[in-house]
């Protein structure tokens, strides 16, 4: 069979076999494209049957999933052949997820990953991913900025706050609160980081029996010294704490609004810190525990606060609707039941009421007249105690009272 070379071909055949090369390289890009668009997920819920878990696709950038009554998670995403870049907007962590060729069907990674098949279509909304603004890092590629926040200044972070973006914001808060807790420390002596005779090897004074017995003494002030630093950070300054206020107004993450309410509580600004437990509880970030928290705090206000401190500790039993322990007993020795049946020393000090738990570490509340007690540390945070019946009756120490009232 004999084939003709191009060179032989009439021109008028030439044309024609180069426009049907043309339409040929044309309809297969075409088909490489929708084969690349079929990979992008369509707007619309998710829904998945183990956990009972949604995504929701908003818009070519966006994303949330919820599951249950947990607050909703927000995250970015973008496109990379078959494969979904997501950026959890709160965290900064990433994951590829994968998106099936008709774009209704949604697979998370191991281990605890998940087949979301779309289940109500929705109109798209418009992209909102954050552009590059000013001296803002990283452009637009979210994702690999993310994993870039430790090697980034302050004002790096900033910027990137400012973008919108939480986890920057927090990274931000993170570092600002290492500097307070660094300018707060109290130099240790230099005697204190000689180390002891009895401990130095090689010397006539060395003993190994005496140096150990000086570590088991030395090690419950260490513990408490380490405890207390991790428990009781320092509060942040006045401006920094204003300045994350209105992150927590300008982003949807409920966890940026309850870090703000956690800062402003150690700062001791408690009627703001509600605020933003409630913005917390308000869509689009839903946090039900931030719910629950700010109703418990309802009653809270100028007129509580601003009550003379105690002289000394209360008595009778005290309840809240939130936090770790639902009942405080006080008996008349100073000793406080916390509804575990085993009593610990309370004492006043500077107003506020300190609670000596087993490890060493201490609750702290602070007194609202005799009827009320505001919890601030991290295990009675948010809690609002008010005691049960009006005569603030006391328990005799080890009588059955205080034991009944933790039942």
């Amino acid at each position: 069979m004999h084939v003709s070379s191009p060179a032989s071909l009439s021109p008028r055949r030439r044309r024609t076999g180069w426009r049907l090369h043309a339409v040929a390289a044309i309809a297969f890009g075409l088909l490489a494209g929708a084969a690349h668009a079929q990979q992008a997920p369509a707007c619309g819920e998710y829904g998945e049957s183990e956990l009972g878990r949604t995504l929701l696709v908003e818009s070519a950038d966006r994303l949330q999933e919820r599951l249950q009554a947990n607050a909703p998670s927000h995250y970015h995403y973008s496109l990379d052949g078959g494969r979904m870049r997501v950026l959890d907007l709160d965290s900064g962590d990433v994951d590829d997820y994968s998106v099936s060729a008709d774009g209704r069907s949604i697979v998370t990674p191991p281990p605890f990953g998940a087949t979301y098949t779309l289940s109500q279509p929705r109109a798209c909304k418009a992209a909102v991913a954050p552009t590059a603004a000013g001296d803002s890092p990283c452009g637009t590629d979210l994702a690999a900025c993310a994993g870039q926040l430790p090697a980034m200044d302050e004002a790096a972070l900033q910027a990137l706050c400012e973008r919108r973006l939480p986890f920057a914001c927090k990274a931000l808060v993170e570092r600002q609160q290492e500097q307070a807790d660094r300018l707060g420390q109290v130099p240790e002596p230099a005697s204190a980081k000689e180390v002891p005779a009895a401990c130095r090897e090689g010397t006539r004074g060395y003993s190994r029996r005496r140096c150990e017995e000086l570590v088991r003494q030395a090690m419950p002030a260490f513990v408490e010294s380490v405890t207390q630093a991790v428990l009781a950070p320092r509060p942040l300054p006045q401006d920094q704490l204003q300045a994350l206020a209105r992150m927590c107004a300008d982003n949807d993450s409920a966890s940026l609004c309850e870090l703000a309410a956690e800062k402003l509580w150690t700062a001791g600004d408690y009627l703001q810190g509600r605020q933003m437990l409630q913005l917390a509880c308000q869509a689009p970030r839903e946090s039900s525990i931030a719910c629950r928290r700010a109703g418990n705090l309802q009653r809270l206000d100028a007129a509580l606060l601003a009550r003379p401190p105690l002289e000394d500790l209360p008595c009778g039993t005290y309840t809240a609707g939130s936090g770790m322990f639902a009942t405080l007993a006080f008996d008349a020795a100073g000793q406080v039941d916390p509804g575990t049946g085993l009593p610990l020393a309370a004492r006043i000090e500077d107003g506020r009421i300190l609670i000596r738990q087993l490890n060493g570490a201490e609750f702290v509340l602070r007194p609202l007249g005799e009827d009320v007690l505001l919890g601030l540390d991290q295990w009675t945070r948010y809690s609002l105690y008010r005691r049960d019946g009006e005569d603030g009756r006391c328990a005799a120490a080890g009588g059955s009272a205080a034991t009944d009232a933790g039942r």
